[in-house]
């Protein structure tokens, strides 16, 4: 029999606003937010660069400088606590322990003077009051665990003496040492080659289960997604435009702009052909258009489409996307 505590998200984020700016150059880089995960479940955030994908990891963990950024509205509930609402030293008890965080470029993420034992060993030492012995003992493990050859010698180099792919393995190692319950993945595999990305892959998988930890993967990559997640969120200059099961987002894609993305994809079968672009660039997040955000690059867009913004529309249980196209008004406004 399912508990309430294991029926409920372990991480529920609803109508997140994040602003920069003031006044009247004020700029909505994520614009009313939802989604949630469930407890042991990988949710892939996918969009193109500028939809606001990283903003949107970043303020899960508080990680959002203020100023210039600034939290306008919604709430963030992590295991039933609002984490807008907490202070800066119950945040740092959060970071690195329950909630952690693997960021978009390992070299400019890892200290260059330190090296990745210390690093790895500073969160255990931090929030699980090891001592620097033990603490080295258990980045070692971790090292290994992570599939780093000569743990022991690694453990003791900087970063600048690791490969790209070692670099990312000892990022993973670093967000895993207090096994959390939420890890947020920043574009994880963007600077690796494919093999290596499918090695990272494999092993966020493996981890996962071996854990029961949830994972937010960031990603602008559908085969990512493919590989890692349960369900998708399809972000769109600041705001979810669709969310799915990722069968389901494969097998009847809904939203114009999840097509398009999916157009996108090369593929081996069939004749070759030209791959499909979507028109236009994603909007400023300081010249975003009125209606649906989306109009302006839509092969399917209304007279609506321009006057309006989509209400969300629940197409079967789970998935949910906001498109004129799927709404009742749509038919009656057409040419």
């Amino acid at each position: 029999m399912t508990t309430p505590a294991e029926a409920s998200p372990l991480i529920a984020v609803s109508n997140l606003k994040i602003q920069f700016g003031r006044g009247g150059s004020l700029v909505r880089a994520v614009d009313g937010v939802s989604f949630t995960v469930a407890r042991g479940e990988t949710l892939g955030i996918v969009g193109e660069s500028g939809s606001g994908k990283s903003v949107t990891a970043r303020a899960i963990l508080r990680l959002v400088q203020t100023p210039p950024g600034r939290y306008a509205g919604g709430e963030i509930l992590f295991e039933g606590e609002d984490l807008l609402t907490k202070s800066e030293a119950g945040m740092r008890a959060i970071r690195g322990n329950r909630i952690s965080m693997i960021f978009q470029e390992p070299m400019t993420s890892l200290t260059p003077v330190l090296t990745v034992g210390y690093q790895i060993a500073e969160s255990l030492r931090l929030h699980q009051k090891l001592s620097a012995s033990e603490a080295r003992k258990t980045a070692v493990a971790l090292l290994q665990r992570v599939r780093i050859a000569d743990a022991e010698r690694r453990v003791d180099e900087y970063p600048h003496q690791l490969s790209g792919g070692m670099r990312q393995r000892a990022m993973i190692a670093m967000a895993l040492a207090c096994r959390p319950k939420l890890l947020v993945a920043d574009e994880p595999t963007t600077a690796l080659d494919v093999t290596i990305q499918a090695q990272v892959l494999a092993l966020l998988a493996e981890l996962r289960t071996e854990l029961g930890m949830s994972i937010i993967l960031i990603t602008h990559n559908f085969g990512v997604v493919a590989e890692v997640a349960d369900r998708v969120a399809v972000m769109y200059a600041g705001a979810v435009v669709e969310t799915a099961p990722t069968a389901q987002i494969f097998r009847d894609p809904r939203h114009p702009y999840t097509k398009g993305l999916l157009g996108c994809i090369p593929r081996l079968e069939g004749n070759a052909r030209r791959l499909n672009a979507i028109k236009g660039s994603i909007p400023a997040p300081g010249g975003l258009p009125t209606g649906c955000r989306f109009h302006p690059r839509c092969p399917s867009a209304m007279p609506i489409c321009a006057a309006q913004d989509p209400p969300e529309i629940e197409i079967t249980p789970g998935h949910m996307t906001k498109c004129w196209l799927d709404s009742q008004p749509a038919a009656e406004v057409a040419p």
